[in-house]
């Protein structure tokens, strides 16, 4: 691990939305140093408006946690049973040992109201004043940030690449706004939607009569962008001639539209976008090589969101807010402190952090909009089975807790995720009647498995658990009503007869 990076705690959620992105970070700590996690410690100082502790009414002012830092990570210690933890989805019942690694993260909800990032960071600096419209803390945006007003004055082409949705048009548009260009034009153009037949005439203009078609002159999104910015998103995308007139304007200044014989002067700062790994394309001939070294003259990289997790809560409720205002359920949000259930848990919370998001900061988005109306003046957001499908995919093909259990002081890290909160297990449970098998398929998991998280889950059990006083008294307030008895004692009807035989 750099010198410069140390493990860090950031809020991804909090009962109390203020306090959702502060950061507490574990460089004052020397190796075999420790820390407490409780309502009243540590405080979480940096990126806060309110530094402080998570001082949320349902944590112990007893510690739960203990934090070592260690050569290469941090040691957790639980401190006490009192406070529910889950790691990356599972109960948190030994010590175990997590690298501090500056991609991979891991994910902490405590007493299903509080989720923490641990994650690998840089020593939190002061925070500039304008974050250029570029959401987020963690150190990957920042490194974006730091690169954007590095090259914003300059007039030199700019690559921005990375997957689908990590928000390269919106890169484009802070370089613009950080530019000398602020005021001029920004042109953005998705290269895949334009017309084979037509891309060059839209892209450069053309003459009227230069085709059958052409009752009238047309500028082109070049001379629109004169002065300013043009962004030329999926750039990879481009056809052949739009290739070659495009180096040409690159290289000359100069724009010679469809059916002129003259050139134009124009003047336009190119900002291209690619999800693509355009030198792959080079090599297979389908892209051209000196308009490649054009357009790259400066790269900016955005990261996937699965590697920066620790933002996935800022994102997460700029998003939530824009839409329950919308629909009229901002206050659900600002529910007192003390209220017992929030809107939003933390084991809905946690599906959300631990979710791959191939879509990104896009796809984050638009699921934030489908939970927000899909529970639309509910007093608590559900996952219903729609939502639960695009959280489902586990985060490094591990969904079986039995193949990546928590490891103990040296055997290792985690070795797998598994997204499958409280919430979630339990709603496969009620909509197949608590039969095991059924849930499993719901589930996509073994029954193995299934048994497995039953066993960790604190307040679910099997049938062979329950106490024959328990099950006599049950049995009495239900009046022999089996089925009553199997919902209130969640259970399937098969296994309550079964060990109701055992008690015959």
């Amino acid at each position: 691990m750099p010198s410069d990076v140390a493990p860090a705690l950031t809020i991804i959620w909090h009962p109390d939305p203020s306090r959702i992105g502060a950061m507490f970070s574990f460089a004052d700590l020397a190796e075999g140093q420790a820390i407490s996690l409780s309502r009243l410690s540590p405080a979480f100082s940096a990126y806060a408006d309110s530094p402080g502790p998570l001082a949320d009414f349902f944590l112990s002012r007893k510690p739960c946690l203990k934090f070592i830092r260690t050569k290469n990570g941090v040691r957790i210690v639980p401190v006490t049973t009192d406070i529910p933890v889950q790691i990356d989805g599972q109960t948190l019942s030994r010590e175990v040992t997590l690298p501090s690694d500056p991609v991979r993260s891991f994910t902490l909800t405590l007493a299903r109201r509080i989720v923490l990032c641990l994650h690998a960071a840089a020593p939190p600096a002061r925070s500039p004043s304008d974050d250029l419209g570029l959401l987020g803390h963690g150190d990957a945006i920042n490194t974006v940030r730091r690169a954007v007003r590095s090259v914003a004055d300059l007039d030199i082409p700019v690559l921005i690449r990375g997957e689908t949705g990590t928000g390269k048009e919106l890169t484009a548009v802070a370089i613009a706004k950080a530019s000398r260009r602020a005021d001029k034009p920004f042109v953005a153009i998705n290269m895949a939607s334009l017309p084979p037949t037509m891309a060059v005439a839209e892209m450069f203009g053309h003459e009227k009569g230069a085709f059958t078609d052409a009752a009238d002159s047309r500028k082109g999104y070049f001379l629109e962008a004169d002065g300013g910015t043009l962004f030329l998103d999926e750039i990879g995308l481009a056809i052949p001639d739009v290739q070659n007139a495009l180096l040409r304007v690159l290289e000359t200044g100069e724009l010679r539209s469809l059916g002129s014989r003259r050139g134009r002067a124009v003047n336009v700062r190119v900002i291209a976008a690619t999800d693509v790994q355009l030198e792959e394309r080079v090599r297979a001939g389908v892209f051209s090589e000196p308009l490649f070294h054009r357009l790259s003259s400066f790269q900016i990289h955005l990261a996937p969101l699965r590697e920066r997790r620790q933002d996935i809560g800022v994102l997460f409720l700029h998003f939530l807010k824009a839409i329950l205002k919308e629909t009229g359920d901002l206050s659900k949000l600002q529910l007192p402190v003390t209220a017992k259930r929030p809107w939003l848990t933390g084991d809905v919370m946690t599906q959300v952090a631990l979710a791959p998001w191939p879509g990104n900061v896009r796809q984050l988005r638009n699921f934030a909009i489908q939970l927000a109306v899909a529970n639309r003046g509910a007093s608590a957001a559900h996952l219903d089975p729609t939502l639960l499908s695009l959280l489902a995919a586990p985060v490094h093909g591990v969904s079986d807790p039995a193949a990546g259990a928590p490891k103990t002081e040296g055997q290792g890290p985690l070795a797998g995720r598994a997204p499958i909160s409280h919430d979630r297990l339990l709603d496969a449970l009620e909509r197949n009647d608590f039969k095991i098998a059924s849930a499993s398929r719901d589930l996509g998991i073994s029954r193995t498995t299934m048994y497995a998280l039953i066993r960790r889950d604190p307040e679910l059990r099997k049938a062979s658990d329950i106490t024959d006083a328990e099950l006599g008294r049950l049995r009495d307030e239900c009046q022999g009503d089996l089925d009553q008895l199997a919902k209130r004692l969640r259970v399937s009807l098969r296994a309550l007869q079964l060990r109701m035989r055992r008690s015959a």
